[in-house]
């Protein structure tokens, strides 16, 4: 998880002094809550997206960011 979250910071995907995660234009989410969301991870992609399936039918709905993430080489 720390590599996923050097990677961002390369990206430019931190902001309020590495605290949080700038998803998209409009969209953040803390660290400490992506990290009590997909911390038991690698951060791969592959176990990302599994992690965001909540296994009833139903997802946390971060698969579009790790699809532009996958995308713009940051997984």
């Amino acid at each position: 998880m720390n590599q996923l979250i050097s990677k961002l910071g390369e990206a430019g995907l931190l902001i309020n002094d590495g605290a949080t995660i700038r998803l998209d234009a409009l969209q953040m989410v803390d660290i400490v809550d992506f990290e009590s969301f997909f911390g038991s991870t690698d951060g791969s992609y592959a176990q990302l997206c599994a992690a965001d399936d909540n296994g009833d039918g139903t997802t946390k709905g971060y698969k579009r960011f790790f699809d532009a993430w996958k995308q713009a080489g940051i997984l």
